[in-house]
């Protein structure tokens, strides 16, 4: 079938229309692009849109409270109000509201394995966001998505940004348009807390680039919303991939090894975990509680923009 064709297919199957950017929303689009896939049998859009929403509140109001942390001792936190916010955003997400990588997906040795590019996505709740809203949690493909998600409804300007096998987020605003202050790093959250590595360090990791990747314009760069867009699309064909390669393997039994893409909307849970990571009350969840000194100070009202 052409291209165009399938493309058409999908849509009428989805009883979708491509958005417009002026429509776009990159939770609503990852959530509906799961629809009628395995695992999103009881996906519920707007319930799922409006637990979002109230985890954004949450964020937002500790993010204000907690801003005289900042306000303090900016040294702390990088002299970035970008990187403090960020900081907030994920220790809520993660230690207060139950953010985490999938435990199974922990315990299983493909994506431990940082040469791994075949794991098994055959459920769409390890490659699109209700596997952590309503499920047993994420992966490198969903949770750099929930989390820019949550960002842009505060009004943060983070992008998705992809490298071989791996999929992260970036505070992009080389104009200064938060809060004034040009400001660009990375963040990569898929494990524990919070690191923000060059990008030299996907050069390297979780694996060296192949000549062919080294001149394409893919990797490393900021996603736009098509680019997003096309990555949703990606992950759904490689959701339907994997189910049918197992269908072939059960009917068949032969073990034929399947040919695989290595798109670089996926990750191995060795990668998600390298590196130095950080919350906002320590290092690690064991450390001191981080509300128990948040006791006043609010954010700049030249910070912290809701989206209209």
């Amino acid at each position: 079938m052409r291209p165009d064709l399938q493309l058409a297919r999908i849509w009428d199957d989805l009883k979708l229309a491509p958005p417009t950017e002026a429509e776009y929303d990159l939770a609503e689009w990852n959530l509906r692009l799961a629809q009628n896939l395995p695992g999103s049998e009881n996906l519920d859009i707007s319930r799922l849109l409006d637990k979002l929403d109230g985890w954004v509140e949450r964020v937002r109001r500790d993010t204000e409270r907690l801003y005289y942390r900042f306000l303090a001792d900016p040294a702390d936190y990088q002299f970035s109000q970008g990187y403090f916010c960020v900081l907030v955003l994920i220790t809520v997400l993660e230690r207060d509201l139950g953010v985490r990588y999938n435990p199974d997906r922990v315990k299983d040795p493909k994506f431990q394995d940082p040469h791994c590019v075949d794991p098994d996505f055959s459920d769409s709740r390890d490659l699109f966001i209700h596997g952590i809203l309503d499920g047993p949690g994420g992966t490198c493909s969903s949770m750099p998505v929930l989390y820019t998600s949550v960002g842009r409804r505060l009004g943060y300007p983070m992008k998705l940004v992809a490298a071989p096998e791996h999929l992260f987020s970036r505070w992009d605003d080389p104009q200064g348009k938060f809060n004034g202050v040009p400001d660009v790093f990375n963040i990569d959250a898929s494990g524990h807390g919070f690191a923000n590595p060059p990008d030299e360090h996907y050069r390297e990791w979780p694996r060296e680039w192949t000549e062919e990747e080294r001149r394409q314009d893919w990797y490393l760069r900021s996603f736009s919303p098509t680019d997003e867009f096309a990555s949703f699309l990606t992950k759904r064909a490689t959701c339907l991939e994997d189910n049918a390669a197992a269908t072939r393997r059960s009917s068949a039994s032969t073990g034929r090894t399947n040919s695989r893409r290595t798109s670089g909307t996926t990750g191995t849970r060795r990668g998600c975990n390298d590196g130095s990571r950080r919350t906002i009350g320590g290092g690690s969840s064991s450390s001191r509680n981080w509300n128990s000194n948040a006791n006043g100070g609010g954010a700049s009202s030249g910070g912290h923009k809701s989206r209209q």
